[in-house]
């Protein structure tokens, strides 16, 4: 062992360097606060201890791979960190057992774990009771928790690269971390995990080919997530359940089989995030009070963005292109849907078993059916454009009653512009349909009120009633049919 002195004067700090074949316990035992423990390159087989301040511990090429340390015994850390103002860098990590971590930081504050790796180790980094502590630029592959946050606030997880982990990056009743540019992919469950924690920030993080969830976020509240992109994950790119008041913005979901789901997780903000290539893109369950907001969602096999059973959201000023459904309300109510555009896809706006919501000023074309009403009533849709639909521009099917269907435009849909079958009591006026293969459409529907409605140029049938009766037929204009 040598020590060179890094000051004058008695008690200055001193540059410890380690050899291989000496123990880096005895340099930590005989270490004072502001020593630097330089270990040199070679394989330690030991269990370190670490309660004294202010110190470095470093590998002296700067190089994990050349400087190993991995546990004598699996039953107990590998560093055990009971310190405040330490630094671990440039080491590989091994080894921890069961429950045991390549780092433990326990009621420990402003410590930098950086550069590192952490191969074969059960907890890469475990933080408990710790806080303002930075872990950056870590590697970690094969274990079952690479950086575990405990009860710890206003750390920073950073840069690091993570993989082949039972989960990635796991936070636990913590509050006020921020986790950023971090990698996770190929976990065995989820990459990234926030449980009973507040005022966390998730940015720019990547996850990618994991088996469950790329972010799962379960009992929290008041969380920002931004610019995170979740790709190829197997089950849910982002996941939340039972919590409130977050919000995600501009981040990525593509390839997932469904990409972001909120169940039970109202007064939540989304904005500006990209979704492509799902099976659901955008599903919020048994929840309310969200807003849904320039978001661009595309080419998603079930539906863009839908709720289910959710109520007082609203969805403004959003691009939607291919998807299957495009926005999507079932069993949903009081819900503003307004400034969408819709297009390139099988129902642009479907409403099923909902009622009392607002859909007005978006636009449809090109899809199979502009707007769809099943069993749904007293939603109002009013100075919206359906156009170009390979079937009807709008559709009212088996008891969608008392809707306002007001000063819409179902313009050059290959089959009816307005159509109604089996649904009654509705007022459909001052809307025009025109340029359409037939104008507007009823059949076993009664008692519906047809008003002030221009009918032009539609290629047979102005207006046609079948099988209808009690039906108000006022003041609309057709020519050319």
């Amino acid at each position: 062992m040598l020590v060179l002195s890094l000051g004058s004067g008695i008690g200055s700090a001193a540059e410890i360097i380690i050899q291989p074949g000496q123990s880096i316990q005895d340099s930590l035992n005989s270490s004072v606060s502001g020593d630097e423990i330089v270990i040199s390159p070679g394989n330690y087989t030991e269990n370190l201890r670490i309660t004294t301040s202010d110190l470095i511990v470093r590998s002296a090429s700067g190089n994990p791979e050349d400087t190993i340390v991995t546990s004598n015994d699996q039953t107990k850390d590998v560093f055990y960190v009971e310190a405040s103002n330490v630094t671990i860098t440039g080491l590989s990590i091994n080894g921890a057992g069961s429950d045991r971590a390549g780092v433990y930081l326990i009621r420990s504050s402003n410590c930098t774990i950086e550069n590192n790796e952490f191969l074969n180790d059960a907890l890469g980094i475990y933080l408990k009771n710790s806080t303002y502590n930075l872990i950056l630029n870590n590697t970690a592959s094969v274990g079952r928790r690479a950086v575990n946050v405990e009860r710890s606030n206003y750390n920073t997880v950073s840069g690091n690269n993570v993989s082949n982990q039972r989960f990635g990056i796991y936070l636990l009743v913590s509050e006020g971390n921020m986790v950023i540019n971090n990698t996770v992919s190929t976990s065995a469950d989820h990459g990234f995990v926030m449980e009973s924690c507040t005022n966390t920030s998730l940015e720019n993080n990547t996850a990618t080919s994991n088996e469950d969830y790329g972010i799962h976020v379960v009992s929290s509240s008041s969380n920002n997530l931004t610019g995170n992109m979740v790709d190829s994950n197997l089950v849910y790119g982002i996941h939340f359940t039972d919590s409130s008041g977050n919000i995600l913005a501009n981040n990525t979901a593509f390839n997932n089989s469904r990409g972001i789901f909120l169940l039970r997780s109202g007064e939540s903000i989304l904005s500006g995030n990209t979704v492509t290539n799902n099976g659901n893109g955008i599903l919020l369950t048994s929840a309310g009070d969200s807003n849904f907001s320039e978001n661009t969602v595309s080419y998603n096999r079930i539906s863009g963005i839908s709720l289910l059973n959710s109520t007082n959201c609203s969805i403004s000023d959003n691009v939607l292109t291919n998807n299957t459904l495009g926005i999507d309300l079932a069993f949903s109510s009081n819900t503003t849907v307004i400034n969408n555009s819709v297009q390139d896809g099988g129902r642009g706006f479907n409403l099923q078993d909902s009622s009392y919501n607002a859909v007005s000023n978006n636009t449809a074309s090109n899809n199979r059916y502009g707007a769809y009403l099943l069993r749904s009533g007293r939603n109002v849709l009013s100075n919206n454009l359906a156009s170009e639909s390979d079937d009807h521009g709008i559709v009212l099917e088996n008891s969608s009653n008392y809707n306002e269907i007001t000063d819409n435009v179902a313009s050059s849909n290959r089959a009816y512009g307005v159509y109604l079958t089996g649904s009654n009591n509705n007022n459909i006026s001052s809307n025009e349909a025109s340029g359409n293969a037939r104008g507007i459409y009823l059949i076993t529907s009664n008692g519906n009120a047809l008003l002030n409605n221009t009918v032009l140029d539609n290629g047979e049938y102005a207006i046609l009633l079948s099988y209808s009766s009690g039906n108000k037929i006022s003041d609309n204009e057709a020519s050319n049919s």
